[in-house]
């Protein structure tokens, strides 16, 4: 029974052992968790190590100028000028001397010289006035840089200049007297080992002298603008434009005028035209300076310019058509075309001729000297030569000048300056000019050149 009990117990010690061996087995092959620590993926996490700066270069220049305000102004109506006309169109300047505009403006070059992006850059300027020699004390300080929207990143390695300005006018101006300079403060908030905090360099421009005031006196140039024809295609080269006087100068606030003179050498007819006008201030260092309307428009035609075609009469026939019965029954004939210029209209010596009775007197070369007079006689024949024209001779149409438009332009200008008192004492050369002027009226006249005699 001994045995027996021990034989079950040996029994029992091995079946335990190779169950708990068969457990073992099933425990290995089973799946197991294991905890693992998650690493960053590539370019999840940012680490920014920054770039930094330098300052190139600060230039500076100084200004320090009065305030000038212009308007202008000219009479906007439709001028119609007829081949051979002349017309003064008044150009009015109204000038305003302002106070003194002064301060300092240059470039603040920087480079970014590391190889990351700016980030958040600031730029402010500071200027410096030294006085007698001695310390340079602030006259306006940490003012931000208006202009740095213009670039407000730099790239790697990427250089920029950057426009500034410190006006000076609010903080007493500038003293021509004193030095002065301009420092700047550059930063970013990812500078290298300082990062998100503004961190960067200061660089300071060259030391000028305060520059004196200057424009105490201005001078305005009338400039004559281009004519566009209404119709693409017209030529415009007839026009001529001349300021008188070329130039006003303005030394305090006050109100000057222009004329324009504009005449028609033969623009074609039935037109119409814009013409510019505008006007410069000399020297001008910044053209903000100038304020107001600086360009103005005006406006030319030759409608109704149509050349006529009829035929001429002699000083002769206008001496017995002028005044009523004076000579037979003959009538009037002259009093509607009047008045008529012997000279140009603003002319010193112009003789304007203005009734019919005057026009007897110079028919008859009545002054000194008589028909020996030369400037009498030229009266006579570019008086008859312009009745012509206006169409006094009867015909009902007024007649061409086409081949004496030049001698009556170059006559005109003569006898703006000379009349019949200066004959005697004109050069040899100039009475044989005037008599050649009336040598060529008088032909005209009798139908002779370009335009056949009434019958």
């Amino acid at each position: 029974m001994k045995r027996f009990y021990l034989l079950v117990s040996f029994l029992l010690v091995v079946g335990a052992t190779f169950w708990l061996a068969g457990c073992s087995k099933d425990s290995a092959t089973s799946p197991v968790t294991t905890k693992v620590t998650e690493q960053p993926l590539q370019g999840e996490t940012q680490t920014t190590t920054g770039t930094s700066l330098s300052g190139q270069s600060v230039s500076i220049s100084c200004y320090n100028l009065f305030d000038w305000t212009f308007t202008k102004s000219m009479d906007q109506s439709d001028n119609s000028i007829c081949k051979d006309e002349c017309r003064d169109l008044q150009v009015t300047i109204t000038a305003v001397k302002g106070p003194l505009m002064s301060g300092f403006e240059g470039k603040i070059c920087v480079q970014n010289t590391g190889a990351e992006a700016t980030e958040n850059l600031t730029i402010t300027t500071t200027l410096l006035k030294s006085c007698d020699g001695g310390d340079f004390t602030p006259v306006v300080e940490n003012l931000p840089l208006r202009y740095i929207s213009n670039k407000p990143v730099l790239g790697p390695s990427e250089s920029f200049c950057y426009y500034f300005e410190i006006v000076t006018t609010p903080y007493g101006g500038i003293d021509p007297n004193c030095s002065y300079k301009v420092v700047a403060n550059i930063t970013i908030t990812n500078y290298v080992d300082n990062l998100g905090q503004p961190f960067g360099t200061t660089i300071e421009s060259p030391v000028t002298q305060g520059c004196a005031p200057q424009k105490n006196c201005v001078t305005v140039t009338d400039v004559p603008g281009t004519i566009i024809p209404a119709s693409p295609g017209v030529s415009t080269a007839g026009w001529s434009v001349t300021p008188v006087p070329a130039s006003i100068e303005f030394c305090e606030s006050g109100t000057g005028y222009f004329m324009l003179h504009v005449c028609n050498n033969g623009v074609p007819t039935e037109e119409s035209f814009t013409a510019e006008n505008s006007i410069r201030v000399d020297g001008l260092v910044r053209d903000w300076w100038i304020q107001g309307t600086l360009n103005t428009k005006y406006y030319l035609n030759t409608i109704g310019c149509t050349p006529p075609s009829g035929c001429t009469r002699t000083i002769g026939f206008y001496k017995t058509h002028a005044v009523p019965n004076l000579y037979g029954h003959n009538q009037d004939m002259v009093s509607a075309y009047l008045p008529i210029y012997l000279g140009l209209p603003a002319g010193a010596k112009t003789l304007v001729v203005t009734s019919n009775t005057q026009v007897v007197s110079i028919m008859q070369f009545t002054g000194p000297g008589g028909a020996t007079n030369g400037i009498l006689k030229l009266y006579a024949q570019l008086l008859a030569a312009k009745l012509n024209i206006a169409g006094a001779n009867g015909s009902g149409e007024g007649t061409s000048s086409e081949c004496i438009s030049s001698a009556i332009a170059a006559a005109d200008i003569f006898l703006s300056t000379k009349n019949a008192n200066d004959w005697a004492s004109l050069s040899k050369s100039v009475q044989k000019q005037v008599l050649g002027w009336m040598t060529t009226f008088d032909k005209y006249n009798n139908g002779l050149l370009c335009v056949s005699h009434c019958d």
